[in-house]
């Protein structure tokens, strides 16, 4: 074998020893990338749950108070019928 066959399967075993190596980084680093967003879009989706339970609680305590405003209202209306002698002449009409 001469000197420039040598060299040549040389150069030709380190270019296929060099894109071995990338290959298989690029493998490695594709995998935690994926891992990466996996688990971002898991904490994602965990945030806009949370926020939605959050939502909900929130109109949930609001319509516990509109409904308590109601009765109050409703007491109040009632009271003052009462007071102008009103509450009756609806049933005995």
């Amino acid at each position: 074998m001469s000197m420039s066959e040598m060299t040549a399967l040389g150069a030709l075993m380190l270019t296929v020893i060099t894109n071995v190596v990338w290959i298989a980084a690029w493998y490695v680093g594709n995998q935690k990338s994926t891992e990466v967003k996996k688990y971002a879009a898991e904490r994602d989706f965990n945030h806009l749950k949370n926020n939605q339970l959050q939502i909900s609680e929130s109109i949930n305590h609001l319509m516990d108070e509109v409904k308590n405003d109601f009765d109050s209202l409703q007491r109040d209306i009632l009271e003052i019928k009462i007071t102008l002698g009103l509450h009756n002449k609806k049933d005995s009409g």
